[in-house]
């Protein structure tokens, strides 16, 4: 099976934000004259660190989940674990099976917590 693209992974890793970014969704909003900030995991960050923070978190996943998928795994743990509920992981793993040279046969890994 080929490799993903660096295109490819920051394209997914894009569609997962758009879908909306958990660590925003989670952080509480401040907002001072024209200035927003976001306190999350007790710091104060702008919505684009938040967005690269989450972005950065993304294209590991849609690797992760590209490769796995490709030698026909499923790990749950990004289900369970990540803020965004394996989104980016998922979208990974969708491209993966829609590539030639795939494995035919998935094995789920379970999550114990």
């Amino acid at each position: 099976m080929r490799q993903i693209t660096k295109k490819e992974i920051n394209d997914l890793a894009q569609q997962a934000l758009q879908a909306g970014n958990p660590y925003v969704r989670e952080s509480l909003r401040y907002e001072h004259g024209d200035i927003v900030l976001f306190l999350y995991a007790e710091k104060l960050y702008s919505e684009k660190e938040l967005n690269d923070a989450y972005l950065e978190t993304a294209r590991k996943d849609v690797k992760n989940g590209y490769n796995e998928r490709g030698v026909g795994y499923y790990d749950k743990w990004y289900r369970y674990s990540r803020k965004d509920g394996g989104r980016a992981y998922d979208l990974g793993v969708m491209l993966a099976a829609k590539t030639p040279g795939c494995a035919e046969e998935c094995h789920f890994i379970g999550c114990a917590g």
